[in-house]
């Protein structure tokens, strides 16, 4: 079902999805294939699976995060990384979840403790969107102290200015990886 539906998304894939590895999703797999360079055999082997599904490369040196889809750079992305005393995480994760208008719950970390949920609104430091990873309580989410973009500002988690992440928000998928590195 996955699968038909990223084809469909892909702009290979007509009509609902089945969840049935048949001929038609063959021929659809193979039209992706081939529109991707990639070999034609209506097989989902590793190379077309990584162009299907995409990743998120996150370079903390360099504060920023690009966005790969279907074998090609989408975007690349200003952030703000976490800092010295909070660092980001480095590491290959997953995205596990994405939230439209969170509410930002404290995490279970001495610096929260004392501190209760926020609602969504100008006053929550998650925004408007939150991609949450596998990697605990960090995720990619907006800001509204957009002059922290670009720096080392967060408790790790990877903050953009709200118009970005909202875009990025409907180039990614849950189950996305989201390498990051220094």
């Amino acid at each position: 079902t996955q699968l038909q539906e990223r084809l469909g998304q892909a702009g290979v894939w007509k009509g609902g999805s089945t969840g049935r590895y048949d001929a038609k999703t063959v021929t659809a797999v193979k039209k992706y294939q081939k529109r991707h360079k990639l070999k034609v055999n209506g097989k989902v082997d590793a190379r077309t699976l990584r162009a299907l599904v995409g990743r998120i490369d996150v370079n903390l040196g360099g504060r920023t995060l690009t966005v790969y889809k279907d074998g090609r750079k989408l975007k690349t992305y200003r952030i703000a990384v976490g800092t010295s005393e909070y660092p980001t995480p480095t590491g290959t994760y997953r995205i596990v979840n994405k939230q439209t208008n969170p509410t930002w719950n404290p995490p279970d970390s001495p610096w929260a403790e004392g501190l209760g949920p926020i609602p969504p609104g100008p006053g929550n430091p998650l925004g408007t969107r939150w991609i949450g990873t596998s990697a605990p309580a960090i995720g990619i989410h907006g800001t509204y102290a957009d002059s922290s973009i670009g720096t080392a500002a967060s408790h790790g988690c990877l903050r953009m200015h709200m118009p970005d992440v909202e875009e990025l928000f409907e180039k990614v998928n849950v189950g996305m990886p989201v390498v990051i590195s220094n």
